[in-house]
């Protein structure tokens, strides 16, 4: 009798077992075709399976939560992301990944929205780092948030961390040489360059940095290798075309730099700044026609371009035309009132014309936009000494 009975428990504890097994492998069935689904890029019919598991609540959910929310974040679903995370969170659940994943999105790496939203990348982020997330790509991606709302101590420093990990990393250093450019580290922008060609010495945005770098340092003759660095790699890169002329332009050597100009507006005949230089060069060369012609060309391609408008003034002015170099000036002032340089030589044309009282008032008005504007000091204390 006795065995009988322990034979009746041993049946109702495996048919107990048998009853408690069945949900969870129609969850296991589930959740395998949820990431099948998701394994072959379907994360809407994916996230749909998740959901499934989720509502039964059972030994899956975490797992469930886990895929349904990168389903989300592959979609660049943001909102669904971070209210599906919320919502994992509120179970009781956390993971420092799917933070990591939300704060990219917010990053807006992959340009899917209108702009990125940095705070909210890196508190997302922050969580993540708090929960032990330190990979390499990650280290990335809090340099950049990092980067992005000006903290640019710790965006160096996730940077370093990032390379440290990962030294052929060349978007750390160029985003690097930013920084240093930015913090007028010049130097050690330039030595981030430096390396980075070390592990992509066919990277055109390197070469051009490096040109701009010592371009800004003055140092025309090396920022013309780099360019023409660029020009190798590319040789109808227009931005390096027109750098270059202008490298040329301010090394005095203007034969090059007008023959590097024509070359560039045969690629891009818009280009209203290489008319410009072009128009500038014949000025010094005397050739005033030529120099009417580019500005002209200039002013039609940017009729909001101050500095033509004012150039082809200057010519007039030189020309003993002062009436009509006066329109010109006028004419800079309506396209850009503030603009000192313009209000400067408006007034010259009223000194010319023997308009003294406007040429002070000019000064003045140039002086109050620019209190350091030596020469139109010196004009307006001679005026008024005479």
């Amino acid at each position: 009798m006795r065995q009988k009975h322990f034979s009746l428990i041993a049946l109702l504890v495996i048919v107990g077992l048998i009853v408690l097994a069945l949900p969870v492998t129609a969850q296991e069935d589930l959740f395998g075709q949820g990431m099948e689904a998701y394994l072959s890029g379907d994360y809407e019919k994916a996230i749909e399976f998740f959901d499934q598991v989720i509502d039964a609540d059972g030994r899956y959910v975490y797992d469930a939560y886990f895929y349904k929310i990168l389903s989300y974040a592959n979609l660049y679903k943001l909102l669904q992301t971070k209210d599906s995370l919320q919502e994992m969170m509120d179970k009781g659940f956390d993971s420092g990944y799917l933070h990591w994943r939300l704060g990219q999105l917010y990053l807006n790496k992959d340009s899917q929205f209108d702009s990125a939203q940095l705070d909210e990348a890196l508190k997302e982020l922050k969580k993540a780092y708090d929960m032990g997330i330190r990979t390499a790509e990650f280290h990335r991606d809090l340099a950049l948030a990092y980067q992005g709302v000006g903290e640019y101590d710790k965006a160096i420093t996730e940077y370093k961390l990032a390379l440290m990990q990962d030294p052929k990393y060349v978007e750390g250093y160029i985003n690097l040489a930013l920084i240093y450019k930015e913090l007028g580290e010049n130097e050690k922008a330039i030595e981030a360059l430096e390396t980075a060609l070390k592990y992509d010495a066919g990277n055109i945005s390197i070469y051009q940095s490096l040109g701009d770098l010592k371009f800004s340092l003055g140092d025309f003759s090396a920022a013309a290798e780099y360019y023409k660095k660029t020009l190798e790699i590319n040789p109808k890169f227009v931005s390096s075309m027109l750098k270059l002329s202008l490298t040329y332009y301010h090394m005095e050597k203007y034969d090059l730099a007008k023959y590097q100009f024509l070359k560039t507006i045969e690629i891009n005949p818009y280009l209203y700044q290489a008319y410009f230089y072009l128009g500038k060069i014949a000025v010094l060369q005397e050739n005033y026609e030529e120099a009417i012609k580019y500005f002209e060309l200039a002013i039609e391609y940017n009729s909001q371009f101050a500095d033509a408008l004012i150039a082809l003034g200057d010519i007039y002015l030189k020309q003993g035309n002062a009436y009509r170099a006066m329109s010109q000036y006028t004419l800079a002032i309506e396209k850009n009132p503030k603009y000192p340089k313009a209000h400067l030589h408006l007034a010259k044309a009223y000194i010319v014309l023997e308009m003294k009282e406007a040429a002070i008032a000019e000064l003045r008005k140039t002086l109050h936009m620019n209190p350091d504007f030596k020469e139109a000091q010196e004009l307006l204390e001679q005026l008024l000494g005479e």
